[in-house]
């Protein structure tokens, strides 16, 4: 045996043996519960930045993404999410970009500049259409700013009984759509990341069994039972699930920025009555969240 192929054959079997002397220890360690310390959080009055307050509405039967007609323009309403608009507005501005489609002309107005107008503008981009957003109220002074966000779909104050399986089956789609996408955003530039949640009780809590699932099975992050000794809770149990966080203000702009960038345009406009929007040249529009209050302008989005 020469000298190359020596050293080529025994480094070979070096990187095996150390693989596979590695490999036991690693799995001992993915599959071993370690006990989770958390750093304590200095709380005071004297280090709290803001307060803010945001409007979340209640809506029993939960969000609306519908078609109506307004002579030859086609409206696509798409509101009434309560506190889920950060979680659901991929979901649901796919849908609506969906069901503009239809329509031949491919300019498109969006009433509306908080995150369920933005992802509503983006997902008709992505599909050919020319946007402009129309809004009264823009970024940093919208009800989106405020949120405390993160992917909690659930969050928007449904009552169950009003629920239908066909409003079901939309929402499961648009948790789904939305959730891929914010995995796809994760990173400082979108202000998307993942974060651990903690919730310490005395007593494990058994699953709902008449709750309606948040996606597919698969698509989420199951969550991890805590048991005494392995957290620093005083109570005896603590359950842990990795979840989507989203930091607003970083967020919104950046959505902002990819509108624009894909040659959006932002128009700073109020519409009184349904009528107003007969001025407008694009034969498709999305309706921002102010609508599912009888107004029709963009205050709150």
């Amino acid at each position: 045996m020469d000298r190359r192929t020596l050293i080529k054959t025994g480094g070979m079997a070096a990187i095996g043996l150390g693989v596979s002397a590695c490999t036991p220890r690693r799995l001992a360690r993915l599959t071993t519960t370690r006990r989770v310390d958390l750093p304590p959080v200095n709380i005071a009055w004297d280090r709290i930045i803001r307060t803010t307050v945001g409007l979340r509405p209640h809506r029993p039967s939960g969000f609306v993404v519908k078609v109506a007609k307004l002579d030859e323009k086609t409206i696509v309403h798409n509101y009434g999410h309560g506190g889920a608009g950060m979680s659901l507005s991929w979901g649901t501005g796919s849908l609506a970009a969906d069901l503009a489609m239809d329509h031949g002309d491919r300019r498109a107005a969006v009433i509306g500049s908080g995150v369920v107008g933005l992802t509503a503008a983006r997902q008709l981009q992505r599909r050919g259409f020319t946007v402009t957003i129309y809004a009264m109220a823009v970024l940093p002074d919208t009800t989106s700013n405020m949120s405390l966000a993160g992917f909690t779909p659930m969050s928007g104050l449904i009552d169950r009984d009003k629920h239908t399986p066909e409003w079901d089956a939309q929402f499961l789609r648009a948790a789904d759509i939305a959730y891929r996408q914010l995995q796809l955003l994760v990173g400082a530039h979108y202000g998307v990341s993942w974060v651990d949640q903690y919730n310490p009780s005395d007593a494990i809590q058994p699953p709902n069994p008449n709750a309606t699932p948040l996606s597919t099975p698969g698509l989420q992050v199951g969550p991890v039972i805590l048991q005494p000794g392995e957290h620093p809770f005083p109570q005896q149990y603590a359950t842990k699930r990795p979840t989507l966080r989203i930091e607003p203000s970083i967020y919104l702009d950046a959505l902002m920025r990819d509108f624009m960038m894909f040659g959006g345009r932002l128009v700073i406009r109020k519409f009184d009555t349904p009528g107003d929007l007969m001025s407008i040249d694009e034969g498709s529009l999305s309706t921002a969240p102010a609508w599912d209050r009888g107004r029709y302008s963009a205050t709150r989005n």
